[in-house]
């Protein structure tokens, strides 16, 4: 094998390299695939699915007051100055006793200055060093706020889930919308290139033709700025492409370097949606708004049940076992334990009328949060009765274009014959090509808006692509 073999197979070898490279660096993702992407990559997600964590953590912590409470406590002190206290002077009863029973059985005579007054004198009863250690039981019997706030902590969890579905929903609506942008923009430029490809063929009939002197130059120009007049259009909407890619490439949170194509077609399905009142009701039944505020009311009601626990008795058994240790000196220690049990029941009286306006303020958030319901449930109605005659319109656009289509496909057709027969002129060719291409579009506008629409509609009834 010569130099310039070598050289050859290096060559090729390379270009298999680059279009391997190429091959595996561009990404095709279907609709499903992206919202999947973007839900595992959505960093608002991330921060709803620590929210659900949290809210766990917190029935956990809650369950955990009303379970028993075991503390073990201990300690040392020395005293540098004892505490004293006052006390009689029991030196002086002594003595006084004492020579009152010499004085009785006559065994020293009688003599009343033997004995002294009697007073107080100042004593301690602790001794140097003391040192105990302790283990404390506590288990609650009844407590009216322990219990309601296990209620109100599952609550706020449900509450937690119920954002985070919605919070799905609503990334699900965005990536839809990303998506069958890019589809539209890129369908919208293959018409243009089918318009590009029909001038590009009208000017290799128009050159021939001139060529042979059957047409004049003036037809030649005017089909080559014909051509020319496109090329921008079709520039325009490549980039329009490439930013709707990019636009959903953000909501995916991947990097924009990587080469995404959107996998699919802008294609016109048609549904049943005549039943406007039983989509009205599914939507009031199943949006995922109301049900968080649904959710939001069970915290409402747990907050009027703490509040008024304050009105209830708390009752809560003990228990100890304490072991004691006191010396004056470190060496001679006297030790004793105590232990006991019992019942301790606390009940507020009065507290300054606080927990009466608690329990106002919370059945106030109570009725707030059921007028926001109603409030949403009639801007839904409103919104799915909307939707419906839009959609209902859009249907009916897109029949009409479909037959307009075919009528300009026709007519495209018979003016190139014309013009090839030389009974028709360069601009029946250029009109009807603009008919056809304006027709498609249309066309494909409104089965645009048709999903566009449709999935608003499925983002108010709850519908999602992925499951709960």
């Amino acid at each position: 094998m010569n130099i310039r073999q070598i050289k050859k197979v290096i060559k090729t070898l390379i270009i298999l390299a680059l279009l391997t490279t190429t091959a595996y660096a561009q990404r095709s993702i279907t609709l499903d695939e992206a919202i999947k992407i973007a839900i595992k990559n959505s960093y608002d997600l991330q921060l709803a699915k620590l929210d659900i964590q949290k809210a766990e953590a917190t029935v956990d912590e809650v369950y955990g007051n009303a379970l028993p409470s075991i503390d073990l406590t201990a300690n040392f002190a020395h005293s540098i100055k004892k505490q004293v206290i006052p006390m009689t002077d029991f030196g002086a009863i002594m003595t006084n006793a004492a020579y009152g029973l010499l004085f009785k059985e006559k065994l020293i005579p009688e003599d009343d200055s033997k004995y002294v007054p009697v007073g107080t004198m100042m004593m301690s009863m602790a001794q140097d060093n003391t040192a105990q250690a302790q283990l404390q039981l506590t288990q609650i019997l009844f407590n009216s706020a322990v219990f309601t706030g296990i209620g109100a902590a599952k609550d706020y969890l449900d509450v937690s889930k119920a954002q985070y579905n919605q919070k799905v929903a609503d990334i699900e609506l965005s990536v839809k919308n990303a998506f069958y942008g890019i589809l539209y923009a890129r369908e919208l430029l293959s018409i243009i290139n089918i318009s590009y490809q029909n001038a590009q063929d009208n000017l290799a009939n128009v050159t021939a033709m001139n060529n042979q002197g059957l047409v004049s130059e003036f037809t030649l120009l005017d089909a080559t700025v014909r051509v020319e007049n496109i090329k921008p259009q079709i520039k325009q909407l490549e980039n329009a492409v490439a930013s709707a890619t990019n636009g959903l490439k953000m909501l995916l949170a991947i990097p924009q370097t990587d080469n995404v194509v959107a996998q699919g077609a802008i294609e016109y399905v048609d549904e049943d949606i005549s039943d406007v009142q039983r989509t009205i009701s599914q939507a009031k039944e199943n949006n995922r708004n109301i049900k968080l505020l649904e959710t939001a009311t069970q915290i409402n009601k747990a907050q009027i049940d703490v509040a008024e626990s304050g009105y209830y008795p708390s009752l809560v058994f003990f228990g100890n076992y304490a072991y004691t240790a006191m010396s004056n000196t470190f060496s001679d220690w006297t030790t004793f334990p105590t232990s006991q049990v019992g019942l301790s029941l606390s009940m507020n009286l009065f507290k300054g009328n606080q927990t009466k306006y608690q329990a106002q303020e919370a059945r106030i958030d109570l009725l707030k949060t059921q007028e926001q319901i109603l409030q949403l449930k009639d801007a839904i109605d409103m919104q799915v009765r909307n939707n419906i005659d839009e959609l209902l319109r859009i249907k009916e656009d897109i029949a009409a274009q479909e037959r307009n289509i075919g009528i300009a496909e026709r007519a495209y057709a018979l003016s190139v014959t014309h013009y090839k027969e030389g009974t028709g002129n360069q601009l029946e060719v250029a009109n009807s090509d603009l008919a056809l291409s304006r027709a498609k579009t249309n066309k494909l506008e409104s089965v645009y808006n048709y999903i566009i629409n449709k999935a608003k509609l499925d983002n108010l009834l709850g519908i999602t692509i992925t499951n709960d």
